[in-house]
């Protein structure tokens, strides 16, 4: 009895001292928000538009041309940050990332690309473009 109650015990304080480590080094990267958008692209021979308040939809683009999505980004804190995008796993092909510095108080549209590569099939593809906001250490 003593020696399972020892066992889950260090099973215990090893999954709490983990889980500050991971806060720690988040704190340590200087991460303050991480916000993950859909998003999607369609692979087609004609152009076309998609309008959409609650996701990245670049509609239809051409293979080897992108498309422009503008996005307002406003750092309500009081001090800079950095706000880095990327598409996430498969769907980073399609996204051309970016990291932007914005000063206290800053309001600014940046603009997103989405990128249809040359030897990519026609279709809908969709995935999510990953925002990351840190402290500029």
């Amino acid at each position: 009895m003593n020696q399972k109650y020892l066992i889950r015990t260090l099973f215990v304080f090893s999954i709490l001292l983990l889980l500050i480590n991971l806060f720690h080094y988040n704190e340590m990267r200087g991460i303050i928000e991480i916000v993950d958008l859909n998003s999607s692209i369609i692979v087609s021979p004609k152009t076309g538009f998609d309008v959409s308040s609650d996701s990245i939809k670049f509609g239809g683009v051409t293979r080897g041309s992108s498309s422009i999505r503008k996005i307002t980004f406003t750092n309500n804190n009081n001090f800079p940050v950095y706000l880095q995008y990327y598409g996430l796993e498969e769907y980073g092909k399609f996204i051309s990332p970016n990291k932007l510095r914005f000063d206290s108080l800053e309001v600014r549209a940046i603009s997103v690309f989405g990128y249809a590569p040359k030897e990519i099939d026609f279709g809908e593809y969709s995935g999510k473009v990953r925002f990351v906001i840190r402290k500029d250490i």
